[in-house]
Formats: structure tokens, sequence, C-alpha cells
């Protein structure tokens, strides 16, 4: 890999280097690991635009591994698996409109957003939501969302296949309503 040394004034061969970093984040010390890059000839540590959003998001991956947070990669697995929009998830859980999106955009939620995420990827969970707030998302969103229940799908997800096996809906409504009971 070639970059840029602005000590040396030249392109030069770099060969990324993990290491170990804590950092404070959010008010709270964050242990991770980020990639980066030295010159062979001064050892300036290098700007790398490639490792740079890589080791944001292992920043932030870290914070919420360490609170307790949904993963981005299960946010992001969320309106793929249920096949509903961004929007109409946030009309759906009663959240503002474009919250669920900023989410799905790598926004870091609070405990209570992320903890309403998590029972959503139980799919009975999904449903009982579905059917207790149909009426806040357009009929053809419901119809869609009702449908994706009953499918299987293969999720790409940060360069990795994840088979999502959702339960029909008849099994699901029958689970559901004892949640909605409960």
């Amino acid at each position: 890999m070639k970059t840029y040394c602005f000590i040396c004034g030249q392109d030069v061969d770099v060969e990324p280097v993990a290491r170990k970093i804590t950092v404070e984040f959010k008010n709270e010390e964050v242990c991770y690991i980020e990639h980066v890059c030295f010159c062979p000839h001064c050892g300036e540590e290098l700007y790398v635009k490639e490792f740079h959003d890589s080791n944001l998001n292992a920043l932030y991956d870290a914070y919420r591994k360490q609170k307790g947070l949904i993963s981005y990669a299960e946010v992001k697995e969320l309106s793929c698996k249920y096949e509903i929009s961004r929007q109409n998830m946030s009309l759906l859980l009663g959240w503002g409109e474009h919250t669920f999106e900023k989410f799905c955009e790598g926004y870091i939620p609070t405990k209570i957003y992320s903890d309403e995420m998590k029972r959503l990827l139980k799919p009975e969970y999904f449903m009982a939501i579905l059917e207790a707030n149909k009426g806040e998302i357009p009929a053809k969103a419901y119809a869609k969302a009702l449908k994706g229940l009953n499918t299987e799908k293969i999720i790409y997800n940060e360069g990795y296949e994840m088979r999502c096996i959702v339960s029909t809906p008849d099994i699901i409504i029958q689970q559901s309503s004892r949640l909605l009971a409960a």
C-alpha cells in the first residue's frame, strides 16, 4: 500500500499495523483495535483514508459493546429482515420519523432505543408491535412487513453472509398475542 508522508515529502510503501488503543469517548474509557501505518523512513504515523472510517467504526462498536447497546450490524439487519423501510419502522415504533434511519446510518442509540431494537430482533416481538401499531404505517407497508415475516433471507452485512430464517406469521401471531396480553 502506498501513501504520502508529509514529513519526508514523498509517497512511501507502508504495511498496516494493528494496535490496541484506549481513548475517552462520551466520558468513558474505550479500548479497541485500530489499524495505522508508519513511514518506513522517518517513523511518523501517517493518515490513511481507508483506515479512518474503519477505525471510527471499531471505536463505536467497542463503545456499544461496553455499554451493552445493540450493534450497528444488528440495527442494519432489522429493516432488511422484516422488509420495512426505515421511516415506517420509526412510525411503527412511535418514534420520530427519521430516528431509526439515523441509527441505520451509524448514530449510537441510547439504552432505551437500543433495548427496543434488541427486542425487535425476535420475530414474535416484531409481530406484536406490527399488529398493535399497524394503523401507524401505510397498508402496503404493513402487508410487505407481514409478508417479510414468512420468508428466509440471506443478508450480506460487513462482508459476512447471515441467513435469517423468520417464522411463519401464524406461529408468530400466537406467540405475539401472549406478549401483548402480558
